[in-house]
């Protein structure tokens, strides 16, 4: 998820899936993403910790990052 405002102003997004290849997230990736309450991510929540830029992909309202997550 590279780059700014990548996923702006999408209110129908309410889940979203990551893969454990995830790297880097850039400046605001989930800016006006209103209705995400779930994020699952393929790895570790160690794993995910060690993401350049993770605290990017915190949405504005309450939500819950599921690990281990196969999809």
């Amino acid at each position: 998820v590279d780059g700014y405002n990548v996923i702006h102003a999408w209110d129908d997004l309410k889940e979203l899936y990551l893969p454990k290849s995830l790297k880097s997230v850039g400046v605001n990736a989930l800016e006006e993403t209103n209705n995400l309450r779930n994020i699952y991510y393929a790895g570790s929540e160690e794993e995910w910790n060690n993401i350049e830029g993770v605290e990017n992909l915190v949405p504005p309202n309450p939500h819950t990052v599921h690990f281990n997550v196969t999809y």
